[in-house]
């Protein structure tokens, strides 16, 4: 069992009692201390106990995310930067017991070993930096050792849910302050990019051209075409879905309700707009493409609200009457009306076996997409090495990019290039999106229903953030990075953002974080373009499930 303090509010006798339990030699380590305040405190006691403790603090001094004026009064001394005032405060610290990592909070813990470390207090306001913290931190910890946590102030509920959400109730000492747990096995294996020995082998981005004529007329509905995607012919049932009817309200789910369906020998079929191929294709069985929507919708998809993979109603009202049909679309808020397919999917699949089985993606592009793609390179019609940024036109993100730091080339900003495409490339323009990435080496920004889109797709994205994003979304991306762009650049990107409000996703693109992020680009991936072959597309879908 843990050792049963009576932790109040006083950081003193927090600090006290690791020191007097800690071994000797020990590792402590702070994070998230960006005055130098409990810093200089530790210090004093560790040398009062004549203990031999090796002393870390990591943090970027750039003051809490999502709440960067915080600190305004000190930060306006020294230039918007905490760093020096920490300096001062800890200048009486022998630099020999004292190192700092001058990341943001959470990377400092890539540079230790996996139970390496005696103690980490982790002082975090912002719940989605506070979890990434304890997901990094936590397989660091000793066995026997002790993680303390800050969760005072207005952000209390919050990130005790979180705490007991990664960490557990058990072996949780609590008090007014801090949450005290001693670690009594390893961290979860089940978690599977954490440790420090989870090195994947490199993923491979898979573009499968499929010849126009593998698409055939729909039975009954006029401006609809059909591909199967597999030869199977022994289904127990059918599914079929349409994912993006009104928002990109899925996202990673998709991949979970894949699964499901592989397990349950379910056939999966997708409905979608021709512009959704490449998506729909990704993961389906057979999909059934509508052409019917209007051009003015498609030049609609940069206005606030718009339902943009929705066409007649006349038409999904037909597609929808098929028995097999299933919503998809996940309630964010009230997860209870999730369909029984949704929650089953969500419930059963583990998000492991997602990173395991799509890091490596095969995505459908029809023929004459890639035909005009490759046509618009020859002519130098192209953009190459240049960062796209998708949000709506209300975010505040979208304005913050305006006065952003990048060196590279910002498209997208006010929208006016993705107009401009969209009446160019019509139906085409997801197929071009996939393809500047993969080939022209372009990232991208996604914020909102964009983040969740660019979640199911290679693209080479820098920024995802969005408030109604799948919870473990960051596992899941931060698992596919690691796998298509290695361990050093795939730990750091892209940064995800979940619960957040528009503050909290501005402040990543302030000078920092914007010069952070352009020292890990390009990120490169391993890429094959290879031609459709009906006869094999069964086991070419299995492969890369």
């Amino acid at each position: 069992m843990s050792l049963c303090f009576n932790i109040t509010n006083d950081l003193r006798e927090l600090y006290s009692r690791m020191v007097k339990l800690a071994p000797n030699p020990a590792v402590f380590v702070e994070v998230g201390m960006s005055l130098g305040t409990s810093t200089q405190l530790l210090r004093k006691i560790i040398e009062a106990n004549k203990k031999t403790i090796k002393q870390y603090v990591a943090d970027d001094f750039r003051g809490p995310l999502g709440n960067r004026h915080a600190m305004d009064a000190i930060k306006n001394q020294y230039n918007g930067d905490l760093f020096p005032h920490f300096l001062e405060r800890t200048k009486n610290c022998s630099q020999k017991d004292l190192t700092i990592i001058r990341e943001p909070p959470y990377l400092g813990a890539l540079q230790f070993d996996d139970e390496s470390i005696d103690f980490v207090h982790i002082c975090q306001n912002y719940y989605d930096e506070f979890r990434r913290c304890l997901q990094f931190w936590y397989p660091k910890i000793k066995i026997g050792g002790y993680m303390s946590v800050d969760v005072n102030g207005q952000w209390h509920n919050n990130l005790s849910q979180c705490f007991y959400q990664e960490i557990g109730h058990d072996f949780v000492t609590r008090g007014e302050s801090f949450f005290l747990h001693r670690k009594k096995e390893s961290a979860d294996p089940k978690r599977i990019w954490f440790s420090s020995n989870y090195n994947p082998s490199p993923a491979t981005q898979t573009i499968t051209i499929v010849p126009n004529e593998e698409f055939t007329p729909h039975p009954i509905l006029d401006n609809c075409s059909c591909l199967n995607i597999s030869n199977k012919k022994d289904y127990e049932r059918e599914v079929v879905i349409n994912p993006f009817e009104v928002e990109h309200f899925n996202d990673v789910d998709l991949f979970k309700i894949r699964i499901l369906c592989d397990h349950m020998h379910w056939k999966l079929t997708a409905i979608g707009t021709e512009n959704y191929l490449p998506v729909l294709g990704t993961f389906a069985d057979k999909v059934i493409l509508i052409a019917d929507m209007p051009r003015e919708t498609m030049e609609c998809f940069y206005q606030h609200e718009i339902s943009v993979n929705r066409p007649s109603a006349t038409i999904m009202g037909l597609l929808k009457s098929d028995p097999n049909f299933v919503d998809i679309t996940r309630e964010t808020y009230a997860p209870e009306k999730n369909t029984a397919l949704l929650q089953k999917a969500l419930a059963e699949i583990s998000d492991d076996e997602v990173i395991r089985r799509w890091s490596s993606l095969n995505v459908l592009i029809k023929q004459s997409a890639y035909n005009l793609f490759k046509r618009m390179e020859q002519t130098g019609d192209v953009i190459r090495n240049a960062i796209f940024v998708e949000a709506k036109e209300n975010t505040k993100p979208r304005v913050a990019i305006k006065e952003n730091y990048f060196n590279a080339q910002v498209i997208g900003k006010d929208h006016q290039w993705q107009k401009e495409m969209v009446n160019r490339l019509g139906f085409n323009y997801m197929s071009y999106q996939i393809l500047s990435s993969l080939l022209l080496n372009c990232h991208y920004i996604g914020i909102a229903g964009s983040a969740r889109l660019f979640s199911v797709l290679p693209i080479k994205a820098i920024v995802l953030s969005d408030y109604n994003a799948h919870p473990t979304l960051e596992h899941i991306m931060r698992g596919f990075a690691i796998a298509r762009y290695g361990k050093e650049k795939g730990m750091r990107l892209p940064i995800v953002i979940a619960n957040h409000t528009d503050e909290t996703t501005v402040d990543i693109f302030d000078e920092y974080h914007v010069q952070e992020i352009e020292k890990l680009l390009p990120l490169e991936t391993n890429v094959q373009v290879v031609a459709w072959d009906a006869t094999k597309s069964q086991l070419r879908l299995k492969k890369h499930l």
